[in-house]
């Protein structure tokens, strides 16, 4: 009963959805949206350094992660009568929470990123390509040279999606997008979630309790 007492609709000012997303027009607001576009913002800037923005796996996974971003921001308005959104002491713990995942995140994604990601420059081109190789390689990689580095492999037969199969195995490279997609969904929900929460609690006003 004391665990169902603790979820009831608080006593402070009621919001409605209208209300809540007109306050994405705040400096909360902007750093929400700007967190959760991050995918699509990364486009904008260097191969070198848009990795670290989204990870390069593709249009349909930068899609998947706009969308769930959008999600977050939705779900987050219906915990508005929560105890907790009143009371101080649950909105830092929400803030805090949040924020310690999304760092959790950030560092497992950077961890995932050395392991899997490869940056190639192309001198005759003038560009670089980033390329998410495979945890372990085939017995044909091997066969070329066992002492080659990951780059030295892509620079001499390419970087096409062909050419990572061939040169590690699916599986290995499925489990490496999907660890890499994963971490970085780890560290983008859970930013969007603390910033989202700061939006929340500016529209609910003061906190009513302790």
């Amino acid at each position: 009963m004391s665990s169902f007492s603790s979820w009831r609709s608080n006593k402070g000012r009621a919001i409605t959805v209208a209300d809540y997303y007109k306050k994405f027009g705040s400096i909360f607001g902007g750093v929400t949206t700007a967190i959760g576009a991050l995918p699509i913002i990364s486009g904008l800037f260097p191969e070198k350094l848009s990795l670290y923005l989204f990870p390069p796996l593709g249009n349909v996974w930068r899609a998947i992660a706009v969308i769930l971003a959008g999600l977050v921001t939705l779900i987050l308005f219906f915990v508005n009568d929560a105890s907790f959104a009143v009371s101080k002491a649950g909105r830092l713990r929400a803030l805090v929470l949040t924020f310690a995942f999304a760092l959790t995140g950030a560092c497992s994604f950077l961890i995932t990123s050395h392991r899997v990601v490869r940056a190639v420059d192309i001198p005759t081109l003038g560009k670089t390509i980033t390329v998410t190789i495979g945890f372990e390689r085939t017995e044909f990689a091997d066969s070329i040279s066992p002492q080659m580095s990951d780059w030295e492999l892509l620079h001499q037969r390419g970087t096409s999606e062909e050419q990572i199969r061939k040169l590690w195995k699916d599986k290995s490279v499925l489990w490496a997008r999907l660890a890499l997609f994963t971490s970085y969904l780890l560290f983008l929900l859970n930013a969007t979630a603390t910033a989202c929460f700061a939006v929340l609690f500016d529209s609910l006003g003061l906190p009513t309790s302790p």
